[in-house]
């Protein structure tokens, strides 16, 4: 076994004893490289990638298309690093037990793993019975940092197709806060005019930005008592 092969192996070794204690991002990087880039020297690709990037999420959250333009990364690799952050909110989405959203705190625990990563706008409608139980969440778009278009109608014909009584809103902020903007207020309330034609009741609008959730009504709502 060369030096080469005798370095992975202790950096394999201790990560299936240790995780990644004691492992930096550079580290931990290369390590996640070695199943991907088997003859080449990984450490000096995760250097490249932090100095372009800054961050680990900052190259994990990368496209495709930038992380194939790094010195040593091709295709492959490149869909590799975009498929750990999709698997981790798949993972994350796998991992909510929330089935009854009863209030604000509810709604939040259930939107958050589908934001995570996320690097542009987006919006999504979370489709709920007259006892308060998931029908379905749907995507309604998504679009650049500077915001998203929702389109009414659409969303009017989602709910009465899936014969939703009742919907939350969300969507959100990528690099911002949890601030909610004048443009926020007013689609929530034209969908609920909307909405409202057909006994249908938006219950509340979230906004995500990382690890911040929130109402745009800055409160915990509870849906039971919006009838």
């Amino acid at each position: 076994m060369g030096t080469h092969d005798g370095h992975r192996q202790r950096m394999k070794k201790s990560f299936a004893e240790h995780g990644l204690e004691g492992f930096d991002d550079v580290n931990a990087l290369e390590l996640l490289l070695f199943y991907v880039r088997a003859r080449c020297n990984t450490n000096e690709i995760a250097h490249e990638l932090l100095d372009r990037f800054g961050t680990l999420d900052g190259v994990l959250e990368a496209s495709v298309e930038e992380l194939e333009s790094v010195d040593g990364v091709g295709r492959e690799t490149a869909i590799f690093l975009r498929l750990i952050p999709e698997i981790s909110r798949r993972y994350m989405m796998s991992k909510r037990r929330v089935t009854v959203i009863k209030n604000t705190d509810d709604a939040c625990e259930y939107f958050r793993p589908l934001f995570m990563f996320a690097r542009t706008e987006r919006v999504y409608a979370l489709l709920l019975d007259n006892m308060l139980r998931v029908i379905s969440c749907r995507e309604l778009g998504s679009g650049s940092l500077d915001g998203v278009s929702m389109n009414i109608r659409s969303v009017v014909e989602l709910v009465v197709n899936y014969r939703a009584s009742r919907i939350v809103l969300a969507h959100n902020h990528p690099h911002g806060s949890i601030e909610p903007s004048h443009e926020d207020y007013t689609s929530t309330d034209m969908l609920s005019k909307a909405l409202g034609s057909f006994g249908v009741y938006v219950l509340d609008h979230i906004i995500v930005s990382g690890t911040e959730s929130g109402s745009i009504y800055k409160c915990n709502r509870d849906y039971r008592k919006i009838v």
